[in-house]
């Protein structure tokens, strides 16, 4: 505590600052009280008056029990209003001004919390299409991306290229199309052909079977062998495709090499309704997403021509102008075989 402090409080110091008259024996002398008016008006006691004044803010100051020189005192255990807090340490005015939307200022803040000293600037990152759909740079990203599928293939031309669910055929001799099959229902085999028809031979030697019934006898033991093997047992000369990453590498020479892809599709009993050899390999290729799309809208575009050469040429022409890069690897028009 300050040396200036008493027992006396702040209020009690401020009433009673006039001078005390001398006594003498327990009376007031007249003659004292005389000196003293006359040393109470004495312009050096007014002097010391006017400092001692001055000096009572100072000393009250420091003895002051509350919280604040612009408060009033307070009970011992007694707080003011803005140091109270809740159980959790939260101060009431603070919860106050949180319900209120208040700060100090007394003024409703309705200044977004993200703008106000850091806007983050808007790039082309964040645009979002017109229709207010995915951000545009997502669906750039998709675009560009590229991913591995299997196209069949034979002297370096593309017949079809497939995704998943289904396969975009390219010019043929039945024209360009779109075809989707349920991926759970069909199998895709390599199968060497070469060494097929060894097998085929030991299974059914030459004359057993009628030149007529050849192609589709020699499908049925394929769909059989197939049928009868495990995957530990499955002859060397077929590869089952899982994935596109199953198929033969991309730099595979599909000019020389007997190696076929073979579909089989089954219904939902597992009972074979249809078969599809292809005149390629099944190979790898990268293609993006945006190349495929294009494939595939090409083939709408040309669904409605009638004719087939006329809708070969038709979408060869929109690979030449949109896809240029895959013109080299489809057979135009006229190297198609037609069936008629």
């Amino acid at each position: 505590m300050s040396k200036f402090a008493t027992a006396r409080t702040p209020s009690e110091r401020r009433k009673n600052t006039a001078p005390r008259p001398i006594q003498t024996g327990g009376k007031t002398s007249p003659a004292s009280s005389a000196l003293q008016a006359k040393a109470d008006q004495s312009p050096a006691t007014g002097a010391l008056d006017a400092l001692q004044r001055r000096a009572i803010g100072v000393v009250q100051r420091e003895i002051d029990t509350s919280t604040s020189p612009f408060l009033p005192d307070y009970a011992q255990d007694e707080k003011a209003g803005w140091e109270k807090k809740d159980r959790t340490g939260v101060a009431d005015w603070a919860k106050d001004d949180y319900k209120s939307g208040k700060g100090k200022t007394g003024a409703v803040d309705r200044t977004p919390l993200l703008n106000r000293d850091f806007t983050t600037p808007t790039t082309a990152r964040d645009a979002r299409d017109p229709a207010n759909g995915p951000r545009l740079w997502a669906v750039q990203e998709f675009l560009q991306a590229e991913k591995t599928v299997m196209v069949s293939m034979v002297d370096g031309k593309i017949g079809s290229i497939y995704f998943d669910g289904g396969r975009v055929r390219t010019t043929h001799g039945g024209g360009p199309t779109e075809e989707r099959h349920d991926p759970g229902r069909t199998l895709q085999l390599n199968i060497d052909h070469d060494q097929a028809e060894v097998a085929f031979e030991v299974a059914h030697p030459r004359g057993t079977v009628p030149r007529d019934q050849l192609w589709s006898t020699y499908k049925r033991f394929l769909v059989e062998t197939l049928a009868n093997s495990t995957p530990a047992t499955l002859p060397a000369w077929i590869t089952v495709i899982h994935t596109p990453t199953d198929a033969a590498p991309e730099e595979t020479d599909t000019a020389n090499t007997q190696v076929k892809l073979f579909e089989i599709m089954v219904n939902q009993a597992g009972q074979v309704t249809s078969t599809h050899p292809s005149r390629g390999i099944g190979t790898q290729m990268r293609i993006t997403n945006a190349d495929m799309l294009k494939l595939r809208q090409g083939v709408k575009l040309v669904s409605d021509i009638a004719d087939v050469r006329a809708r070969n040429q038709m979408f060869y022409n929109f690979v030449v102008r949109h896809l240029n890069h895959l013109a080299p690897l489809l057979r135009n028009a006229d190297e198609v075989k037609y069936y008629d």
